[in-house]
């Protein structure tokens, strides 16, 4: 997770998933928008180190 602002957050949702994604969570209204997939990782090995 990362902030953006005081008002948004981006989440990466499970990496190694053929559904993973980056998402924009507004804390205020609490919507989500989807930015982005994130197939990167699919099919590679576990890392702590996640490069998005």
């Amino acid at each position: 997770m990362r902030q953006l602002t005081e008002q948004k957050v981006h989440c990466l949702t499970d990496p190694w998933s053929v559904d993973a994604a980056v998402w924009e969570i507004d804390t205020n209204t609490l919507t989500t928008k989807k930015i982005k997939p994130f197939t990167d990782y699919f099919h590679q090995p576990f890392t702590e180190d996640v490069i998005w």
